[in-house]
């Protein structure tokens, strides 16, 4: 599926992502890239402009694009490893579609602009190459206990690859070291997994963006699965932690996740916030 491509309402389920266990012996390898599509939420709305995430391999699509997925289902103490790939547009056309402050820390001028002449346009306007572009991403795993170098901090970001600017990457960005290196416009990542059942959600944390990306769309679900949950699934006490083997759980049950947004059209953006 495109970038320009629009899901439609019929897509009523957030796809998991299909582990390869093959790449990496004892880890579950993904391969993820970042798109702007669209995305109907509502059958008495048009179509919404969003930055979401999508499953592929060699350059394939595995899952269609999908608000808040794929969703990566993860086993306690199996790690898991992505390649994650910026495939926003470039140059103008990856400039967001919701108004970026660049008075906010990280969204404006780089630290070249001090240097060139002494230039210190807030607004880019003046001196746009001097500026942070807006198609930039980071991936942080939330609530996980991840190795720095995969933690996804806001100076992990990259740009996608053949963006003309100074600043093509964060400075901590670290790519995993048995891996090979993804080239410009991707990064890789490590998670150990070594943590009980729990819902975990991964998103953008780029340096100045991060609440815009995400409100963007520019998060999905992650969940790990443990022996206790087995063991209330199908009724055994591998763990002991249920005696009387009873099944407890269905399945693995339906993760709540509860958002705020507010659809308008982009010139009520533009009047309300020109910032």
């Amino acid at each position: 599926m495109g970038a320009a491509n629009a899901s439609t309402l019929d897509n009523h389920y957030i796809p998991l992502a299909i582990p390869d266990t093959t790449t990496y012996p004892g880890s579950d390898y993904y391969e993820i890239e970042l798109r702007e599509y669209e995305h109907r939420f509502h059958s008495d709305l048009p179509p919404t402009r969003l930055r979401g995430y999508v499953q592929v391999k060699n350059g394939v699509d595995v899952t269609p694009i999908s608000y808040f997925g794929p969703i990566i289902v993860a086993i306690k103490d199996r790690p898991v490893r992505v390649k994650f790939t910026n495939k926003l547009p470039v140059g103008a056309g990856g400039n967001l579609f919701l108004p970026a402050d660049k008075t906010v820390m990280g969204a404006g001028t780089g630290p070249l602009a001090a240097m060139n002449m002494g230039r210190d346009d807030q607004t880019c306007e003046m001196s746009p190459g001097d500026c942070y572009t807006e198609n930039r991403t980071a991936v942080h795993l939330h609530g996980n206990n991840s190795a720095w170098i995969s933690d996804g901090t806001p100076h992990q970001w990259i740009t996608p690859a053949g963006e003309n600017t100074p600043y093509k990457k964060g400075v901590s960005l670290v790519n995993v070291p048995d891996m090979p290196d993804p080239g410009d416009g991707s990064m890789t990542f490590y998670y150990t997994n070594k943590q009980s059942a729990r819902l975990l959600w991964y998103h953008d944390h780029a340096y100045g963006l991060t609440r815009l990306n995400v409100y963007a769309g520019e998060a999905a679900g992650y969940a790990i699965l443990d022996d206790i949950e087995y063991d209330m699934i199908a009724g055994t006490n591998t763990t002991g932690i249920n005696p009387e083997n009873h099944k407890v759980l269905p399945d693995y049950g339906i993760p709540l996740v509860l958002q705020d947004k507010t659809f308008v059209d982009a010139n009520t953006i533009a009047a309300q916030d020109p910032t």
